[in-house]
């Protein structure tokens, strides 16, 4: 049985809202709810967390949990230190990370070995202090015309190193950490989290195991054959690349086509106010540092033998 087949059926068999418990139920026994989460990806959790308010507490903290196991490798005695520090500087988590969050850990056979962080050229300085006193050390800078992350808001990648693991900290140009993280090489890593949001750019493919190729750093970043083995490496953690006339079957938008933050195709998750979530500019303006980030996949043209679509990613910035 699949998770979305089982969520469903514990759904059937829990109270509604307003509805009296009697009897033993399966939220009575918290070992096991927890051990049903592990099974589920978040776009399960959330229609699990949708069914009551009992449920959407017990997931408000596993996803707190969850988030916390992401980070532990990297931060064992300092786990919450660090998730303040990232809240204080508007930084974001993303990479294989973020993605590991959004999927089912039962399910899901690999782990992140390195953790990739975001955050805006405005609190670099601070955030590398922060990470410093955790225990943290810069041992490489790379500047961004030289990365094969992307090729146009990224100013600096720093590696900082613990002697154990290693973080990648990406400096975004702009005020909003996250604008690079539309310009990556697929979308099933278009996801970012932060301490109490996380939001996935193309939940209909990501939680199918599918993703479509963002042909532009393939083609224009200098380091394009590090491109192609992040692909690789994503198609070995089970992911299968398909054409963009293939997505426009589950309503996914062209990759010639705008997308946005706030177009509602995205998936945002809040876990302070499960199963309500609203996302508009003017909550990405106070989270985020931003009104709006808006992004064009790029790639071939559909419809177009020849056509080649340039990906685009603009921060909408507040002017006051």
């Amino acid at each position: 049985m699949s998770s979305s087949n089982i969520v469903s059926a514990v759904i059937r068999n829990t109270p509604t809202y307003g509805a009296p418990i009697t009897g033993a139920t399966f939220l009575d026994n918290p070992h096991l709810v927890t051990e049903f989460l592990e099974y589920c990806d978040v776009l399960d959790i959330v229609r699990f967390a949708s069914s009551t308010k009992v449920n959407a507490s017990i997931t408000c903290d596993y996803l707190k949990q969850r988030l916390r196991r992401i980070v532990r490798p990297f931060f064992a005695k300092t786990t919450d230190d660090f998730l303040d520090n990232m809240s204080t500087c508007n930084a974001v988590i993303s990479g294989s990370a973020a993605l590991h969050f959004l999927l089912a850990p039962k399910s899901t056979p690999w782990h992140a070995t390195d953790l990739d962080l975001y955050v805006p050229q405005s609190n670099a300085s601070q955030f590398v202090t922060l990470l410093t006193q955790l225990g943290y050390q810069v041992i490489h800078r790379t500047k961004a015309d030289h990365s094969f992350y992307s090729h146009s808001n990224i100013l600096t990648v720093l590696s900082l190193s613990n002697g154990d693991r290693r973080i990648d900290l990406i400096v975004s140009k702009k005020r909003a950490a996250a604008a690079p993280i539309f310009q990556f090489h697929s979308t099933a890593v278009m996801n970012f989290v932060t301490r109490d949001k996380l939001f996935c750019a193309y939940p209909e493919l990501t939680f199918r195991g599918l993703s479509l190729v963002n042909g532009g750093p393939l083609y224009i970043c200098r380091r394009g054959r590090n491109t192609f083995n992040a692909i690789t490496k994503y198609q070995e953690c089970g992911f299968r690349y398909i054409t963009c006339a293939s997505a426009h079957e589950l309503h996914t938008t062209c990759k010639c086509l705008p997308r946005s933050l706030t177009d509602k195709r995205g998936m945002w998750v809040n876990t302070r106010t499960l199963p309500r979530v609203s996302v508009c500019p003017n909550e990405t303006f106070w989270h985020f540092g931003c009104h709006n980030i808006c992004w064009v996949l790029g790639g071939m043209a559909c419809g177009i033998q020849d056509g080649f679509v340039n990906g685009q990613v603009s921060v909408i910035e507040d002017a006051s």
